[in-house]
């Protein structure tokens, strides 16, 4: 106990004054009439202070899976057998039994439902879309019954609650993912039901709102600091004190909000944050554009205690959030390492400056490119990207790309800020092979890029030929090149008429594993009607596991085999023809 009885009746002297402000203030309000059926809906939102998500252990999961398993196994009620067991309420969303018929719901909407048998198992659907996060699965459970609650992503539980206690409300907390499809799934392990009392579901997630700055505070004795505070959007704000300077000692503070200047309409106070510190924190939820009233106070202050004055530092935090709105940023159709969208970035709690002109990083940014930020409005950006990615197959795909945006550049933040991860999703160039030769249509005064990865190092010839393989398809006059990128600046080789004029052959010493591209189009401007084929003019040499030589290949055909007794010492040497 930090004083002694005299200080706390002035304690409680000096909050009941205040309460009994806010209770004439409230006394005074329009009490809203409500139905019979809207009277549900308070206490379909109240949460017991000691309700949080605990997830359940390993074995009460296998339990809940074990359960909706044997569901599956054993049909529940027909429409009919459910439609004469219920007494006075509609079984909602049936049939709604398994994942098939999963009845869709959506974020911040409310659904009332009945299990309606012994063996009534409800499914419902949740399809992400471009949202992901935390979100929260909330079950209003009937008095007197006790259900569960399961998420599923795909067959994979993702979270579960089962209390044990008959009517507890049942909460779920998962990290979604984007473009994802959960099932919700009630249920009760003790067969419970109820043909009249319903039960009641809500998809949400908890709140992400906030704003702030900060200001080292050193008053004099018995002088108590106010501020007016301007939310800059409404949301929930978090008001604190701590050392001063970031390092001083622990100072006694209390934190009083009040809707106008002359400490009438109190909004909230606190003293200590928590019972191991002697700073406060205040948490409340202000509109935007709305003048507050901020005093803080050192203790001794309301108390009347000598030789104690505020010195902190006093924060009022934007704890801001940015979201990427688009999940997957997809190459150009041109195929050449653009990127035409753009993505945008969302900011919650907070507005950006009037004025950005530096301070966003694309973490991850594929070589080649360049982001360009442009300010939609005070609360979004647009991110688009200039050039071309020098690295663009399908195994040169980003993703965990991300951006995170300087504080300076958000009004009240105190920390730079991420956004959740998104891809850079490019397109494999078409490709050629020793199996699998390309044939060829390009229009006049046009070139195909083409794609060969040599399985290994080696000689290779490269070369054009009949369309199909098939001479009456007739010549094609093309000039064949090779280059070690897809923008076309390392050149290696190029070649007009080659052995078998007018097409086109190269031979090269190419590395395995590497890509190199192909431009094939026709000479003079001419259009091209054409294979393009690869030939392995190397000898390839295959070792087995105690690195002995056991095969030479040539052109993917076994020409030459060795085999060995138990100790190694070659037995024959095979010649294939």
């Amino acid at each position: 106990m930090k004083t002694n009885l005299r200080n706390n009746w002035r304690w409680c002297a000096l909050v009941c004054s205040w309460a009994l402000v806010m209770l004439v203030t409230i006394s005074s309000m329009p009490i809203p009439r409500m139905t019979a059926s809207a009277q549900e809906l308070p206490k379909l939102f109240q949460t017991s202070p000691d309700l949080k998500y605990e997830p359940v252990s390993e074995e009460k999961a296998q339990e809940l899976m074990n359960y909706i398993s044997k569901r599956k196994q054993t049909p529940p009620l027909s429409l009919q057998q459910s439609s004469a067991a219920n007494a006075g309420f509609r079984d909602n969303f049936e049939p709604n039994n398994d994942a098939a018929s999963a009845y869709p719901i959506k974020r911040g909407q409310l659904y009332l439902s009945l299990l309606s048998s012994a063996n009534d198992v409800d499914y419902y659907r949740f399809d992400s879309g471009s949202q992901s996060g935390l979100m929260t699965v909330k079950l209003g459970v009937p008095a007197g019954k006790n259900y569960d609650l399961v998420v599923l992503e795909g067959s994979e539980i993702v979270g579960g609650s089962a209390n044990s206690e008959p009517g507890a409300d049942e909460i779920v907390e998962f990290q979604a993912k984007a473009h994802t499809t959960y099932y919700v799934i009630v249920l009760s392990l003790d067969q419970h039901y109820s043909t009249t009392a319903r039960y009641h579901l809500l998809l949400s997630s908890p709140p992400e709102l906030a704003w702030g700055s900060a200001i080292d505070l050193s008053l004099p004795k018995g002088e108590a600091a106010g501020y007016k505070i301007i939310p800059p959007v409404t949301g929930n704000y978090r008001i604190f004190t701590g050392p001063y300077g970031g390092t001083g000692a622990p100072n006694d503070t209390i934190l009083m909000l009040f809707a106008d200047d002359l400490m009438q309409r109190l909004v909230d106070l606190n003293d200590d944050a928590s019972e191991d510190t002697v700073f406060s924190e205040i948490s409340a939820r202000l509109t935007g554009g709305t003048a507050y009233y901020l005093y803080v106070v050192h203790r001794a202050y309301v108390f009347d205690e000598p030789d104690e004055s505020v010195r902190a530092r006093l924060t009022v935090a934007a704890d801001a959030q940015i979201k990427a709105e688009v999940p997957v940023l997809r190459e150009a159709a041109a195929n050449d390492g653009s990127i035409a969208m753009e993505q945008k970035v969302t900011l919650m709690n907070s507005v950006f400056v009037p004025s950005i002109t530096d301070g966003v990083q694309v973490n991850r940014l594929p070589e080649g490119l360049r982001a360009e930020v442009v300010r939609l409005s005070g609360t979004q950006l647009a991110i688009r990207f200039q050039g071309k990615a020098l690295s663009h197959e399908n195994k040169d795909d980003i993703a965990d790309a991300s951006i995170t945006i300087a504080k300076k550049n958000i009004v009240g933040a105190i920390q730079d800020v991420t956004t959740n991860p998104f891809a850079f999703d490019f397109t494999d160039t078409e490709a050629v092979s020793l199996q699998a030769p390309r044939d060829l249509d390009v229009a006049a005064s046009q070139q195909r890029i083409i794609k060969f990865t040599p399985p290994a190092t080696g000689t290779y010839e490269l070369f054009t030929d009949y369309f199909g393989g098939n001479p009456a398809e007739g010549t094609s006059d093309t000039v064949l090149s090779v280059y070690e990128d897809y923008q076309l600046t390392r050149h290696l080789a190029t070649n007009d008429d080659g052995p078998k004029p007018p097409f086109s052959s190269l031979t090269l010493l190419l590395d395995g594993g590497r890509d190199y591209f192909l431009s094939v189009k026709g000479w003079g401007g001419r259009a091209v009607h054409a294979r393009l084929a690869v030939r392995y003019l190397g000898v390839e040499y295959v070792y087995n596991e105690k690195g002995q030589l056991v095969q030479m290949k040539q052109n993917d055909k076994v020409i030459t085999e060795f085999f060995y007794d138990n100790n190694g010492n070659l037995l024959r040497k095979v010649i294939r023809k």
